[in-house]
C-alpha cells in the first residue's frame, strides 16, 4: 500500500493539522477477527491472543496470522462489518477548520466529539485555515477572512454595553467591574459575535470513532466540502492507527478519487453554474415563504401510531387505554419519569421508545453557527 499522504499532495499554507492517537484497544484488529470467529465457535469465546497466535512458535504464529488476515478480508468483503465496531480510536486533533469538523466529522451519527467552544473561549483570530490559493484568489480569501475576524472583535466590544445592561437588569446587585460579571458579559458578547467568524477558524478537539468509521472516513475523504483538508487529517489518523495496528492494511481500500465521487460526477453532469446555484437559492427561499423553519412532511397518523405503540408496551386494548391517555403516558413527565433522567435513558425505556415512531421533517434556513 502506498504512502497515505504522498509528497505530491498539496498542503495548507496555514499551520499543519496535528493528529495524535491518544487511546485505543490493545489489539484492535485481532479483536475484530476474534469477534467474528466467536460467531461460529462451538468452543466458547475466541480471544484476540488466540487469533494473533500468542504463545505459538514462529512458524505456527505466522500461519495463524495469515489465516487471520484471510478471514478478515473475507468478512470485510461479505459486509460483516459489525466486527470492526468494537475497537475504538480516540484522537486529539489540532489546527483543523470548523468547516471540516461540521461538514465531515460531525455529519454522521457514529462518533463522539468534544471540541473547544466559541461561546465560552475567546477565539484567536490569527488561527485560520489558509488553503493553497495563489494570486487573486488568495488576496480575496485573505481580505475576507481579515474582515470577518475584525468584525468579530469589533462586535464583541460593541455588544458589551447592551449585554452589561441586560445582565444588571437580571442581577441588580452585580458589580459590572467585578471579575464574575465582566467575565459573564464577555462570554455572552462573544457568543453572539461568533456568528460573523469565518468557517475556516481553527478548532481543537477530542474525536473518537470505531475502526469501521475510520475505514469509511478514509474511503470518502475526498468528497465535498473540504477534500484537501479531509485527506490530510484523515490520512494522519489512519497513519497513526497503522503505526500501532498495521494489520488493518489487509482490508483497507484506497480513497475514492474526488472526480470519481458520485457528488462530483453529478455536479459535472448537471452543469452546475452560478446561475443554477442562484435559482436553487431562490426556489428554496420561496418554499419557506417568510419562515426560517417549515414542517414539510410528517407521519400521516403520527398520534394514532404513538398511541398504538404505547398500548403494545403494556398489552392493553384501546377500550382500556384511550389514544389521549396513551400519548399522555409517553409525553407527560409526571407520568413518564424517564423524561427527567439525567442519563437520557429514552433509547432503553420501552415506553419512551414508542416516541420514535412518529417522524417530522422540517426545511430550515439557519447559520453555520446555529447548526
Amino acid at each position: 500500500m502506498p504512502e497515505l499522504i504522498d509528497s505530491q499532495t498539496q498542503s495548507f499554507l496555514s499551520a499543519e493539522p496535528k493528529v495524535t492517537l491518544v487511546n485505543t484497544f490493545l489489539k484492535p484488529f485481532d479483536n475484530a477477527v476474534a469477534t467474528a470467529r466467536t460467531c461460529y465457535s462451538s468452543k466458547g469465546i475466541i480471544t484476540a491472543d488466540q487469533v494473533g497466535g500468542v504463545g505459538l512458535d514462529d512458524e505456527k504464529r505466522e500461519d495463524r496470522r495469515q489465516k487471520r488476515d484471510d478471514l478478515a478480508r473475507s468478512i470485510y468483503k461479505a459486509g460483516h462489518h459489525t466486527t470492526l465496531q468494537h475497537a475504538h480510536f480516540q484522537f486529539a486533533l489540532e489546527n483543523v477548520s470548523r468547516q471540516f469538523i461540521w461538514s465531515f466529522l460531525h455529519s454522521h451519527p457514529f462518533y463522539n466529539s468534544e471540541q473547544v467552544s466559541q461561546r465560552y473561549v475567546t477565539v484567536d483570530t490569527t488561527q485560520i485555515a489558509m488553503p493553497p490559493l495563489t494570486g487573486e484568489a488568495a488576496r480575496v480569501y485573505q481580505e475576507t477572512v481579515a474582515f470577518q475576524t475584525q468584525s468579530y472583535l469589533s462586535l464583541t466590544e460593541k455588544l458589551k454595553g447592551l449585554v452589561g445592561r441586560e445582565y444588571q437588569a437580571r442581577f441588580r446587585h452585580a458589580d459590572l467591574a467585578g471579575k464574575k460579571a465582566s467575565t459573564a458579559v464577555q462570554k455572552k458578547s462573544q457568543e453572539v459575535a461568533r456568528y460573523v467568524l469565518p468557517v475556516a477558524t481553527f478548532a481543537y478537539l477530542y474525536h473518537t470513532v470505531s475502526g469501521l468509521t475510520l475505514l469509511r472516513y478514509w474511503r470518502l475523504c475526498q468528497t465535498f466540502d473540504a477534500p484537501l483538508e479531509q485527506k490530510l487529517v484523515i490520512g494522519k489518523m489512519v497513519e497513526a492507527v497503522l503505526a500501532q495496528a498495521p494489520e488493518y492494511r489487509a482490508i483497507m481500500e484506497q480513497p475514492i478519487a474526488f472526480e470519481a465521487t458520485a457528488e462530483a460526477q453529478m455536479y459535472e453532469d448537471f452543469h452546475a453554474t452560478a446561475a443554477t446555484h442562484k435559482a436553487f437559492r431562490q426556489e428554496f427561499d420561496a418554499s419557506l415563504g417568510r419562515r426560517m423553519s417549515k414542517l414539510v412532511d410528517h407521519s400521516k397518523e403520527g398520534e394514532k401510531m404513538l398511541a398504538h405503540a404505547v398500548r403494545e408496551v403494556f398489552g392493553l386494548p384501546s377500550s382500556a387505554l384511550s389514544d389521549d391517555e396513551a400519548i399522555e403516558l409517553a409525553l407527560d413527565p409526571s407520568k413518564n419519569k424517564y423524561l427527567g433522567e439525567t442519563l437520557n435513558v429514552s433509547t432503553h425505556s420501552k415506553l419512551t421508545r414508542a416516541l420514535f415512531h412518529p417522524h417530522y421533517t422540517f426545511r430550515k434556513k439557519l447559520s453555520h453557527t446555529g447548526d
